[in-house]
């Protein structure tokens, strides 16, 4: 069976190492920019919807070429009259579609994606897709907010493919009982974050700008031995009450003057002030203080893994000592961040 993931552009490599090690006999992996393509077993689907990682699952359908010419979507719309009903629905609770089949329509919803040269758009694709699985299995046209069955269409240099959507959106959110707050990061990227941070079942971990709680909560899925977390601002330090379970443990401090004693953390992942969503007066002020503190409390030989956009951190921490390995860039919120993992030397 051949699927495919979304990830956030710049994470390809940790969530592919993520599906490897975490999908038995996976085979045929291809990667693209913020996709990745795989074939699996039929056993392994509910191992499939464990991974933390992924910001979507997609079931391959079709696969078949299409010209550059609006003239050529005569041909695309007769593909698309060719899917079938099981494939199309292969993914769909089928209690559901007994219980709508009797009642009401399916609700169905169709996007689209156009690589390379060719004089029809994205909407011209979707538009007629979705017209015509309406009109041949009777389903209703949906909206983002409400469908029963989601297609993919991505159209790449002449090659059509076609996937049905097996998560919805609520998967990459763990959920919809989530307070999230400006300037947060959803939990699959935190989640990566942590991959990257290698966290161990004996390690100390702090998250000094915490928000609403995303990577400290995400830190439980790797049963750290004791989880902090901590911000500055009161508002989100109640959201993250509210999120986190009672094994983190959420205080309200400034992250340039933390309650720990020295060399007490063995490891610091954290979404750091960067970017538009967090304005701060002066960055680098903050950083430098910051880093000082995260020095003095971390042990010797610990870690950082930080996110921010700002090369200001790289000189701040260059003239405080710490070992800074840039490991990606991320394509996030139209900005481009960089994941630096630092050392304590």
């Amino acid at each position: 069976m051949r699927f495919m993931c979304v990830v956030v552009p710049g994470l390809e490599e940790i969530v592919e190492d993520d599906l490897i090690n975490s999908l038995p006999n996976i085979h045929d992996i291809k990667t693209e920019r913020g996709k990745i393509f795989f074939d699996i077993d039929k056993e392994n689907l509910n191992a499939l919807l464990n991974i933390k990682s992924v910001d979507n699952f997609y079931y391959f359908i079709s696969s078949f070429k299409v010209g550059i010419c609006k003239k050529d979507l005569v041909e695309f719309k007769k593909e698309i009259l060719k899917l079938k009903f099981d494939k199309i629905c292969k993914f769909v609770d089928k209690k559901l579609i007994n219980s709508k089949l009797k009642n009401e329509n399916l609700k169905i919803i169709v996007s689209a994606s156009k690589k390379g040269k060719a004089n029809y758009s994205r909407f011209d694709i979707s538009e007629i897709a979705t017209s015509v699985l309406v009109e041949k299995y009777n389903f209703t046209e949906g909206d983002s907010k409400n469908y029963d069955i989601a297609i993919r269409i991505d159209i790449d240099e002449g090659t059509c493919n076609i996937f049905t959507q097996i998560t919805d959106a609520s998967f990459k959110f763990r959920g919809t009982n989530y307070n999230f707050v400006r300037g947060g990061l959803r939990p699959t990227i935190s989640y990566t974050l942590l991959k990257i941070a290698k966290i161990k079942k004996d390690d100390v971990f702090l998250d000094p700008f915490c928000g609403s709680g995303t990577i400290p909560i995400e830190c439980v899925n790797f049963r750290a031995r004791k989880i902090y977390a901590s911000d500055i601002d009161s508002e989100v330090i109640a959201f993250a009450r509210e999120n986190a379970p009672s094994n983190v443990h959420i205080y309200l401090e400034d992250a340039t003057k933390l309650s720990f004693k020295d060399k007490f953390i063995d490891v610091i992942v954290s979404n750091i002030p960067w970017g538009k969503q967090v304005m701060v007066d002066n960055i680098s002020l903050l950083y430098n203080k910051f880093l000082k503190e995260a020095k003095r409390v971390l042990k010797d030989n610990g870690r950082m893994v930080l996110l921010t956009d700002k090369d200001e951190l790289l000189k701040e921490a260059l003239n405080l000592k710490f070992n800074v390995k840039v490991i990606t860039t991320l394509s996030l919120h139209g900005l481009h961040p960089k994941v630096y993992y630092l050392t304590k030397e």
